[in-house]
């Protein structure tokens, strides 16, 4: 920083703190504890009062002039703070303590300011350095800015009857909407009756083995909850779905590729079809009015290869912040999704595979927390499950399981059973389990566990609630 230039503080404020705990003791200063803390004060004299304050009010001492000059004496800052003449005239300049809370605050503003002061200096500096990963030193840059609006926060209990109200609003507004739906809607009818959405904080998990449709799932779950349904036109206003805005980190595939599946599944147009060229007329058009309708969804779509956690939790802060894609509507969640978890990096050395998955889980559990939003992760099932008589996906099948049980707040498996018939099976059976698909919720948090019935239909790589008498 530059030297000729002073901090933010405000001096009068810090003094008036002071005088009014002089003057009210323990109980002024129970009323600034939760604003201010002695690191907030600027000048070292005030500082070491305070912290002289704090001392005695936790041996259950009095604070008038007195005790604060022996416990300074004590500490030997008696001399720092000018003597007991420096403490009475502190006493005798403030006549009411009526307005500490107010002056508290002030005193934090100016140590917010500060604070960011230093933070912003210290990371020009550093940046003057030139860091070895110029893409890591902007995440903890960031990290650092974010650290001091926290530390302007002061952590604190919340009486029942505060937690009642907010949950009771929370109750009646979504009894005036008439909707069970708190989080994303995924518009798959009985997964949103078991989860009542893809709910904000939530790390969620969607695992399976390979060709199950991991990734036409997720697509159909970020195309439900991000463009407009034909179905849902002639409701009410107040009971469609809010549209949420996606962030879909694509780490297998190009961004070309993953448009055009979620083309093909909008339209109903075979993807064999879509890739060769060779459709009808009748094609075109489908795929032209989903296009319209995909193209005014809030979709974005990140490619880039074997990204670290850092760069994708960067990324979607960015995102998350964008003004001009969030509207400020409160039920406007939004959510992350990246396929696939193991092809992130750590962005560090590790002495096992195991470690760095454990640190992107919870990289990707401390994201979804940090932006009050969905965060889906698709991840790969070991072999084991091949194995077994019964295919079905269990917890214990997860790759690298360990971490990514223990982050995860729901754990969701992909199981078709038509991808496990012999060569030998015969055509009853093959009709018995064509297009049936299982969604296995092995681990919800905060709800039920079960299995949810969808069709699969595997040419418009499309997963749809089925028709009714189908499950």
């Amino acid at each position: 920083m530059n030297g000729s230039r002073q901090l933010p503080n405000n001096r009068e404020a810090e003094a008036a703190v002071l005088g009014g705990i002089l003057l009210r003791g323990v109980n002024a200063l129970n009323d600034v504890i939760d604003v201010i803390s002695a690191d907030d004060f600027y000048h070292p004299a005030n500082k070491a009062i305070f912290e002289a304050m704090s001392t005695l009010a936790q041996r259950n001492e009095p604070i008038d002039v007195i005790t604060l000059e022996a416990q300074l004496r004590a500490t030997d800052t008696l001399r720092l703070v000018g003597g007991i003449e420096a403490l009475s005239r502190l006493g005798d300049r403030y006549a009411t303590s009526h307005n500490i809370t107010h002056h508290a605050d002030l005193v934090r503003r100016a140590a917010v300011l500060r604070n960011l002061a230093v933070a912003a200096s210290e990371i020009a500096e550093d940046a003057q350095g030139d860091p070895e990963d110029p893409y890591q030193f902007v995440d903890e840059a960031e990290k650092k800015i974010m650290a001091v609006n926290e530390r302007g926060r002061k952590t604190s209990y919340v009486s029942s009857r505060e937690l009642l109200l907010n949950v009771f609003k929370g109750i009646t507004e979504r009894h005036k909407r008439k909707n069970p739906i708190t989080g994303v809607p995924t518009l798959f009818t009985q997964l949103d009756t078991m989860t009542s959405g893809l709910q904000p904080g939530d790390l969620i998990i969607l695992a399976a083995r390979p060709s199950m449709g991991k990734t036409a799932f997720a697509l159909n779950l970020c195309t439900n909850a991000c463009v407009p349904q034909a179905r849902h036109r002639n409701l009410p206003e107040e009971e469609r779905p809010v549209l949420n805005p996606i962030l879909f980190f694509s780490l297998e595939m190009s961004a070309e590729s993953l448009i055009e599946r979620i083309l093909c599944a909008e339209a109903r147009v075979d993807f064999s079809k879509l890739r060769s060229g060779q459709f009808v007329e009748d094609d075109f058009r489908k795929l032209v009015n989903a296009a319209d309708r995909i193209s005014n969804a809030k979709l974005y779509v990140d490619d880039q290869a074997a990204p670290t956690i850092l760069e994708i939790r960067a990324r979607a802060r960015r995102f998350r912040e964008d003004k001009n894609i969030f509207d400020g509507n409160p039920e406007q969640h939004g959510m992350v999704v990246v396929d696939y978890l193991q092809l992130c990096r750590g962005g560090g050395r590790f002495d096992s595979r195991e470690q760095e998955i454990s640190e992107i889980s919870r990289g990707l559990k401390g994201l979804a927390k940090e932006l009050k939003m969905p965060v889906i992760a698709l991840s790969q099932l070991n072999r084991a499950v091949d194995s077994r008589a019964d295919h079905r996906p269990m917890l214990s099948d997860l790759r690298e399981s360990g971490a990514i049980e223990q982050d995860a707040d729901v754990i969701m498996f992909i199981y078709r059973p038509e991808r496990y018939l012999s060569s030998e099976a015969s055509e009853e059976e093959r009709r018995a389990v064509e297009n049936k698909s299982e969604i296995i919720i092995g681990k919800q948090r905060n709800g039920p566990i079960g299995t949810v019935h969808l069709t699969f239909i595997k040419h418009h790589t499309r997963f749809e609630n089925p028709a009714p008498g189908e499950v």
